[in-house]
């Protein structure tokens, strides 16, 4: 009974600490063949950096990266303004960088110990917009990493309830 309570207790944990590391690296589970020619159009992409209680997050640091499968194509930065926004340009013109229909836009934000991440693929438009929640960071793990902790907990309380109905006649 011992093994069963520990067994489930570990798998849970791994199950946790495999969807942390997935998070964490979106790019890398992007098709590798999805290879796009960059646009000759100018896209716009811009968004609001809030809080998690909702409002409007000013000095945030924003990175907006085009995935071209799990390839990056370009990069651009901004800080977030008074009201929460931030706005960068990828296209043909000077100080922009090249994008494509389809690439996956993923927008990175920080500020102090809070981060978050949103994406979206790109379309035919000259405006992409792509809010960002900021939650508590933990280094190690990105956004989820309470989730190892939280899955850890639950199958220990899971294996004891298994445990105890077992012992019920």
């Amino acid at each position: 009974m011992r093994f069963r309570l520990a067994a489930t207790a570990i798998c849970l944990l791994l199950a946790g600490l495999i969807v942390a590391t997935i998070a964490a690296a979106p790019g890398s589970l992007l098709p590798a063949d999805s290879e796009t020619e960059p646009t000759n159009e100018i896209t716009v992409v811009r968004g609001i950096v809030y809080n998690s209680g909702g409002l409007p997050v000013v000095g945030a640091d924003v990175n907006v990266s085009m995935y071209d499968g799990a390839t990056l194509r370009s990069y651009q930065s901004d800080v977030s303004d008074s009201s929460g926004g931030y706005t960068v340009t990828f296209g043909p013109m000077p100080g922009a960088e090249p994008w494509a229909i389809g690439d996956t836009i993923l927008v990175f934000a920080e500020e102090g110990d809070y981060s978050g991440t949103n994406s979206t693929v790109a379309v035919d438009d000259v405006f992409q917009d792509i809010d960002v929640k900021l939650n508590v960071l933990i280094p190690e793990f990105g956004d989820l990493g309470a989730l190892v902790p939280i899955a850890g907990v639950f199958g220990i309380f899971m294996a004891l309830f298994f445990v105890r109905r077992e012992r019920k006649p």
